[in-house]
């Protein structure tokens, strides 16, 4: 039964995950040694991480932490996504395929709730984990079983439009435009804050074994620092608590004393090197030109996929920076994150603006050139297909192939004719009594010609 197979390879994913961050905060407690007593509480806070990157929200005393650690989340999505190409294997069917994701999807929801509700520390994790693991599995399994190739995929390949297909292609290859440029933003910033990092990683640790805690979870929440600087690049901005920050000037506060935060930008004036990253969404939107063109060539079409691809990639930038936001409610930092639906209508415009322009500089405007008729109907050997014949006679065409006049058409044309027989064996040449050969086997013919003389002359009595 594909349903059964799909929610057994969820469980797996299930374990595996939970795995990871079980080990990881199981080596925190082996290399903390002024941590007392035993592994448990560790563990437990292992697990409450693995529903917090399921999107849950984990309640610590009053305050409710709503953040989730988007590494995780990938690295969660990323097991999913393999156990589909897996699931493959039970047949090139469409039904098959949509029951496999089906039953993975709701069997990886229903164990993750199950893993919320026994090994959580009670009433530390919200009841809301299970439909968001539910809908990650959706989009990880399908996504997989898409990627991969299978009936599922050629059967949308089919019923859509190839510029469908080249939309989502440019979309999301402008995202990931957008993505590299913000973590290089974000790298760039954080580099030459070095020092205020280490110097608030040495204020919330007391020894190495801390320190290397508080450095897995800078790696857990780095993803969302990279889509949080999306905002900053587009313009719009991004809020930690009571601060604001964009390009054109920032409203400052108090911070968390986390290291990633070091990154964020000092004073209240316009940052230039701010407005120079404002071009990052002006080469999403030329990636996104660049490959609409390279794939088609009809302007209509052209035009249809740059839109198309403007709506993905603001809807995939939409999504990742509603995901990676979030906060510490009952504090100073309710809400840390990017504007979603602002970040993603300026993706939207730079890809449309940018893109469509690029599309009629390279003449996206004129439909697709017709073909000429060597290019419809390709005949690579047009020498063997002519049917004149410049000379009737045999004997002066056989005289013009002994000259070794090879390069003359009319030499293809004769096999055409009847006299294939002349060219093929040389040996029958002799018969045509051509004095031109030296060759010893025409005398031997000649002594049977006298035969055939007496009809011809009569001068010799002898018979």
């Amino acid at each position: 039964m594909p349903a059964l197979d799909g929610a057994v390879r969820s469980a797996v994913a299930v374990l595996a995950g939970l795995a990871i961050t079980c080990a990881a905060a199981l080596v925190v407690w082996a290399i903390t040694p002024s941590a007392g007593g035993g592994p448990e509480p560790l563990v437990r806070a292992g697990v409450a991480t693995f529903l917090l990157a399921h999107f849950g929200s984990l309640t610590i005393g009053t305050a409710q932490l709503t953040l989730s650690p988007l590494l995780l989340t990938v690295l969660f999505a990323g097991t999913l996504a393999v156990s589909a190409s897996r699931g493959r294997a039970l047949g090139a069917d469409v039904r098959r395929e949509a029951s496999w994701i089906a039953g993975g999807a709701v069997g990886y929801g229903v164990l993750v709730a199950l893993v919320a509700a026994i090994l959580a520390p009670p009433g530390s994790v919200g009841p809301s984990v299970g439909i968001g693991a539910g809908l990650l599995a959706v989009v990880s399994l399908t996504g997989g079983m898409l990627w991969r190739g299978a009936a599922l995929r050629n059967a949308l390949v089919e019923v859509v439009p190839e510029w469908v297909i080249t939309s989502i292609r440019a979309g999301v290859a402008a995202a990931a435009s957008m993505l590299a440029g913000a973590a290089m933003v974000f790298t760039t910033a954080l580099l030459f804050s070095f020092s205020r990092a280490v110097a608030l990683t040495d204020g919330l640790t007391n020894g190495f074994g801390e320190g290397v805690g508080l450095t897995l979870a800078g790696l857990g929440y780095l993803p969302n620092a990279v889509l949080t600087t999306v905002g900053y690049v587009c313009g719009v901005g991004f809020e930690v608590g009571s601060g604001r920050f964009s390009p054109f000037g920032n409203l400052p506060a108090d911070l968390p004393p986390f290291p990633l935060l070091a990154a964020v930008p000092h004073g209240t004036g316009v940052s230039w090197l701010g407005v120079l990253s404002l071009l990052i969404p002006v080469g999403a939107g030329l990636v996104a030109g660049l490959s609409v063109v390279r794939r088609h060539d009809d302007g209509r079409d052209r035009l249809w996929a740059v839109g198309g691809a403007g709506t993905v990639a603001a809807a995939i930038v939409g999504v990742l920076i509603g995901l990676a936001g979030g906060g510490v409610s009952g504090g100073s930092w309710a809400r840390i994150g990017a504007p979603a639906l602002p970040a993603a209508g300026v993706v939207l415009a730079a890809v449309l603006i940018v893109g469509v322009t690029w599309v009629l500089s390279a003449g996206g405007w004129r439909p697709a050139p017709a073909r000429s008729v060597s290019q419809q109907v390709p005949e690579p050997e047009p020498d063997y297909t002519p049917e004149t014949v410049d000379d009737p006679d045999g004997d002066e065409t056989d005289g013009d192939e002994t000259d070794g006049d090879e390069t003359d058409g009319d030499e293809t044309d004769e096999p055409d004719t009847d006299e294939p027989d002349t060219d093929e064996p040389d040996t029958d040449e002799p018969d045509t009594d051509e004095p031109d050969t030296d060759e010893p086997d025409t005398d031997e013919p000649d002594t049977d010609e006298p035969d055939t003389d007496p009809a011809a002359g009569g001068d010799r009595p002898r018979s």
